[in-house]
C-alpha cells in the first residue's frame, strides 16, 4: 500500500492557552487503512481533525496528501482540495433538514456536476449498501439517530474520496445495541476497500504513543 497521508512534527499553539494543541505530532495514513484516533475530551483530537482538512493551519510542521503540501493552500484551494478529496462525517450529522435523504445523499455529486442518472444510481447503490433504501423519500427529522449516522455516511462516500474523517462514528446508539455503528462501519469497508476512514473516537486511550494536549 502507498502512504495517503504524511504527518511531521505538526504543532498547533494557541494564543493565551498554557499547553498547544497539537505537540509535534508525526504519522502516517496508508491507502486502505482505517485509523482510529483515540483521546479524552480536550485531548487534541478535534484540533487534528480541522489541520488535517485543511480548516485550520498548524502553527508548525509538514501535512502533505497527494504531494501538496496543504497547509499551504489558500483558501480556494483549500475549498477545491476538500471537495475532490476528503468525506466528512459529522458527529451532529449536518444533514439539510429542508432535503429528503435522496437529496441529502446526491449534494456532493451534484457539487461535482455529475449526470442526473449517475447521481440517481450511485444513492441507490450506497442507500442499499446501508439499508436505508426504504428511508430515501423521508426527512432527517423523521429518521432516528443511527438512521441519520448512515445517510451522513452515505453522503461522504458518494463521491469516493480517498480519505474520509469521521468525528465520534458511533455515538449514535438505538435499540439494538451498536448495530447501527456495526452497519456503518460495515459499509465504509464495503465501498472503500482501496480508500482510507479516519474516525476520532473518545476514550482513554492515546494515539501511536504522539502527544495530544490541547482544546478538541
Amino acid at each position: 500500500m502507498s502512504t495517503l497521508l504524511e504527518v511531521k512534527d505538526i504543532t498547533k499553539i494557541y494564543p493565551n492557552q498554557p499547553k498547544p494543541g497539537l505537540d509535534h505530532v508525526s504519522f502516517e495514513v496508508m491507502q486502505g487503512e482505517f485509523l482510529g484516533i483515540m483521546g479524552a475530551s480536550g485531548s487534541g483530537k478535534t484540533t487534528l481533525l480541522n489541520v488535517l482538512s485543511t480548516i485550520d493551519i498548524p502553527t508548525s510542521g509538514s501535512i502533505r496528501m497527494g504531494g501538496k503540501k496543504i497547509q499551504e493552500l489558500s483558501q480556494t484551494q483549500a475549498a477545491d482540495f476538500r471537495k475532490n478529496n476528503l468525506g466528512f462525517i459529522f458527529q451532529e450529522y449536518f444533514l439539510l433538514d429542508s432535503l429528503t435523504v435522496q437529496e441529502n445523499i446526491a449534494v456532493p455529486l451534484t457539487l461535482l456536476h455529475e449526470s442526473a442518472k449517475t447521481i440517481d444510481k450511485k444513492v441507490m447503490e450506497l442507500a442499499e449498501l446501508f439499508r436505508i433504501a426504504s428511508q430515501l423519500k423521508k426527512y432527517p427529522s423523521k429518521l432516528s439517530g443511527g438512521q441519520r449516522q448512515r445517510v451522513a455516511a452515505a453522503r461522504a462516500m458518494g463521491k469516493r474520496p480517498p480519505l474520509i474523517f469521521a468525528d465520534e462514528l458511533q455515538v449514535a446508539q438505538n435499540v439494538g445495541g451498536d448495530q447501527f455503528g456495526r452497519r456503518t462501519h460495515r459499509g465504509i469497508g464495503q465501498q472503500f476497500s482501496n480508500g482510507t476512514a479516519l474516525c476520532p473516537l473518545r476514550s482513554q486511550s492515546g494515539f501511536r504513543n504522539n502527544n495530544f494536549n490541547g482544546n478538541t
